[in-house]
């Protein structure tokens, strides 16, 4: 009885065995598919590769406690094994250090490493499998503080479009440390930092008296655009620089800039005129034989007088002085510069007679603006053509004469004679109305005395004497003599 039950169980177990044999060999936590069936098996997965939790890619200290994440996706095990690896070349041919597999640990210190590049990575195993090592993960130790920014400029560009931020010579309207500007909106430049990481800068502005009116300390580029300056006012700026580790540069010094608006302003004083400005003409009294000569004075208010520049025009043949030549051009574009600012002057080497020019003069302050011009219109005429006039001192000084020639084609002179008598100013004045058709006029023997009555009382130390002719036309235009003696 017993051997009959042994057997039934021995066919049903048999029976059992052969209704769990696949097409394929497994293992108790594969999961498998046959043509007629499907199961769970055994792990085949490698873990998954860890990611960087810490450091990011910078640090400021060799000191560094390096951590990754867990992994998540591996075969049902008590325990996973890291494996931590440090080096400073990027293919790991060698390494700096290494953790050997570590059990259920997932950071790993090292210390003393010195400022540079390095990279590290880790590799993860359960109790069935490795994972590949994770990617390599880039790590700059740095231990140095960015370069100081600057120099320091500004310019109308915005973006700004340069790289020589030492002269500024390649951005437009280019000021640097104690210039001016006119243009508002302005970029604020300066030479970026350099530094093993990455830069962001801090800027500040500061008023007039020293208050601090604007801040940033998040600046990802080496420029600044703002505007809203008060017109004659100067902003001080300062910059630094940080880096991606939160080392800092030094600032650096307060740079000012002036914001002027205001046009400068100029006056011709020589050939003489009479000051009017714009537009002033001299062509009723023609200068005979001028030498060339132009000066003047200017001023401004807010950045001060740059300089000078002259526009000289010659009306018989519409040319322009460029300083060698005259040329073809206009007013705005051929220009020469005068010597000196507040006081100019400046001397046309070139200047034929009978001819008119006009003289134009541009004075331009520290900040780009150029005035609205003072004009003066001269005629330059030929002393061979023209009248003279001499004069004559008589051996006891106790008379003068003059002698005017070349007069023909004038109706009227009127002279004016000042001198000097102990230590007095003396005039003698007088009037011709009528010369039309002469040639030349003389006045003989005019008394140097003060007479009452036909008494004359003759002045004595006589000396300085100055004679001014001023001869008339018909149409009114006047010519002007002076003689000294």
């Amino acid at each position: 009885m017993i051997k009959k039950h042994l057997f039934k169980i021995f066919i049903l177990v048999l029976i059992l065995s052969l209704s769990f044999i696949g097409t394929t060999n497994s293992s108790l936590f594969d999961k498998e598919t046959s043509n007629t069936n499907s199961f769970s098996a055994a792990c085949w997965g490698a873990p998954d590769k860890p990611t960087r939790i810490n450091p990011s890619e910078y640090a400021n200290t060799g000191d560094i406690d390096f951590e990754w994440s867990a992994t998540n996706n591996h075969c049902p095990s008590p325990h996973v094994w890291y494996n931590f690896q440090i080096t400073d070349v990027s293919d790991f041919s060698t390494t700096l250090d290494e953790s050997g597999y570590m059990q259920d640990t997932t950071n790993f210190s090292v210390t003393g490493l010195a400022a540079g590049e390095y990279w590290w990575r880790v590799q993860v195993k359960d109790q069935y499998d490795y994972s590949d090592f994770s990617l390599s993960f880039h790590l700059i130790i740095d231990q140095t503080a960015p370069t100081i920014p600057g120099p320091i400029g500004w310019t109308i560009e915005n973006p700004p479009d340069g790289l020589d931020y030492d002269s500024g010579a390649d951005f437009d309207r280019y000021a640097t440390c104690g210039g001016a500007v006119n243009y508002s909106p302005m970029s604020n430049i300066w030479k970026p930092s350099t530094d093993a990481t990455p830069i962001i800068y801090e800027r500040e502005v500061y008023s007039p008296i020293n208050n601090r009116i604007y801040f940033n300390n998040s600046l990802i580029n080496n420029y600044e655009n703002g505007g809203g300056a008060v017109d004659g006012t100067t902003y001080w700026v300062k910059v630094r620089a940080k880096d991606a580790v939160g080392n800092y540069s030094d600032w650096t010094s307060k740079c000012p800039v002036m914001y002027d608006t205001t046009k400068p302003e100029s006056t011709i004083t020589t050939p003489d005129n009479p000051g009017l400005g714009h537009t002033t003409s001299m062509i009723n009294t023609p200068i005979i034989d001028w030498d060339g000569a132009i000066a003047g004075t200017a001023s401004d208010t807010f950045s001060g007088v740059n300089r000078v520049e002259l526009s000289i025009n010659r009306l018989d043949t519409g040319e322009y002085w460029d300083g060698l030549n005259w040329i073809i051009g206009f007013e705005t574009t051929v220009r020469v510069q005068a010597t000196g600012t507040v006081n100019w002057t400046y001397n046309l080497s070139d200047h034929p007679t009978d001819v008119i020019y006009v003289i134009t003069s541009h004075a331009v302050d520290n900040a780009g603006n150029i005035e609205n011009s003072y004009v003066l219109i001269i005629e330059n005429k030929s002393p061979s053509t023209q009248p003279t006039a001499t004069l004559t001192l008589s051996e006891d000084k106790k008379t003068i004469s003059f002698k005017v020639e070349n007069i023909s084609g004038y109706e009227t002179l009127d002279y004016e004679l000042g001198y000097m008598a102990n230590g007095m100013e003396r005039g003698i004045v007088g009037s011709e109305v009528d010369i039309i058709g002469q040639t030349e006029y003389e006045k003989n023997s005019l008394d140097l005395a003060t007479c009452s009555n036909e008494v004359c009382t003759y002045d004595q130390n006589v000396h300085d004497f100055k004679l001014k002719i001023t001869l008339e036309d018909k149409d009114g235009k006047q010519t002007i003599l002076q003689q000294s003696l």
